[in-house]
């Protein structure tokens, strides 16, 4: 739960910075919404410590538009997970 809170915290700044370079809302919000919908798999690697996250954000970035990219990417990313080596996060520095 705490990474798809994490995660919509840097939508909501996405939004707004691309809202307002392209001087129009509806721009950034649905710009935003593509990229991090993309580049989750990447996301959730890094938040979770994944050890392979580097591998993971670079198969993501190159070949996730291929949609069988951004599976095999996620699931990559789900895969491995040690409490130990998680990341703090922005609801984390936030309490």
């Amino acid at each position: 739960m705490k990474i798809i809170a994490n995660l919509l915290i840097y939508y909501l700044s996405l939004a707004v910075l691309i809202s307002l370079l392209a001087k129009d809302a509806s721009v950034g919000i649905i710009g935003s919404l593509i990229i991090c919908i993309y580049m989750y798999p990447a996301y959730l690697s890094q938040s979770r410590g994944h050890p392979q996250a580097n591998s993971i954000t670079t198969l993501n970035l190159f070949l996730g538009w291929t949609f069988l990219g951004w599976v095999g990417a996620l699931v990559w990313a789900w895969s491995d997970f040690d409490p130990n080596r998680k990341r703090k996060t922005a609801i984390d520095l936030l309490k």
